[in-house]
This record gives structure tokens, C-alpha cells and sequence, in this order.
């Protein structure tokens, strides 16, 4: 209980991040498929990743760098040990972010298949490095197996709209 106590604040640490990727798929799938070429559709396909990441990374180093203190005058510093799953979550979190506007801006290509194809992988992925890492690096493990399972969803996504959508 513990350490699932202390995984669920590094987790909740990073929703602001996730809500950029939130917040602008929102507008994604009205932004890329009202384009009127198909050019037109990839270029704000591009500008919303683009906008994405970089929001996402700047969040993320934010709160890479603020954490400490977050965790201290947020939950006290008893629970400092949430501070290395933090810290990992952060760099995830700026994949899931992304993931989250590269789905919805798929979809503006009537695309659902692939970010659920992504889903899928990155849930293979989770399930697996968890079992690996979880008995030997407790909660960094579930960090890690979260990072790895976003990140191989972006790769996927992001592979697929430049490969076979030409973005």
C-alpha cells in the first residue's frame, strides 16, 4: 500500500502535462480533417505534434525541476520517495501527451485503427515489462514499464503518419 500510496502521487504529478495532449485533441480532429487537401491535412497534422511536444517538454522540464518542492508542500516530505517515479513519469507523461493529439489528429485522417493498434501494443508492453521489472525495482520498475508502453505508442503513430500518410 505503501508504494502504490507513493506511485499515485508521481502519477498525479504529471497531469498537467497530460492535459496538454488532452486539451488540444480536442481540437485536433475538427483542425486536420476540415483541411481541404490532403497536403493541407498533413502540414496541421505536423503543426499540432509539433505544438504538442514542445508544450509537452517545456511542462515536463518545468516540473522535472519543481518537484521536489511540489512534493514537499503538497503531500510533506515523508513522501519524498515519490520523487524518482516522478521524475519518470514526467519524461512518460510527455509521450502520452502526444499520443493523446497524434490519436485524435489520425482520426482527422479517418485513421481510428492505428492509435488502437498503438493502445494495444503499448498495453502488450506494459503488461510484460512489468512482469520483468516490477520484482526487481518496485515502483522505478512500474515508472519505467509506463514510459517504455507511451513511448512505443508514439513511435508506432508517429512512424505510421510519416510512412504511410506522408507527414
Amino acid at each position: 500500500p505503501v508504494y502504490l500510496g507513493l506511485y499515485a502521487i508521481a502519477a498525479t504529478l504529471t497531469a498537467p502535462i497530460v492535459l496538454i495532449g488532452t486539451s488540444l485533441a480536442i481540437i485536433a480532429l475538427p483542425f486536420v480533417g476540415a483541411a481541404q487537401s490532403e497536403r493541407d491535412r498533413r502540414t496541421r497534422l505536423a503543426v499540432l505534434v509539433r505544438a504538442t511536444v514542445f508544450l509537452s517538454v517545456a511542462t515536463g522540464a518545468a516540473s522535472f525541476v519543481v518537484l521536489p518542492l511540489l512534493i514537499k508542500l503538497l503531500f510533506g516530505s515523508a513522501f519524498l520517495s515519490a520523487l524518482a517515479p516522478a521524475r519518470i513519469l514526467v519524461l512518460a507523461a510527455v509521450f502520452m501527451s502526444t499520443n493523446i493529439a497524434l490519436a485524435a489528429g489520425l482520426n482527422g485522417f479517418n485513421r481510428p485503427f492505428v492509435p488502437s493498434v498503438a493502445q494495444l501494443c503499448a498495453a502488450i508492453i506494459t503488461v510484460v515489462a512489468l512482469l520483468v521489472l516490477l520484482p526487481t525495482t518496485g515502483i522505478l520498475g512500474a515508472a519505467i514499464a509506463s514510459l517504455l508502453a507511451y513511448a512505443s505508442a508514439t513511435v508506432y503513430m508517429a512512424g505510421f503518419a510519416v510512412s504511410r500518410l506522408g507527414v
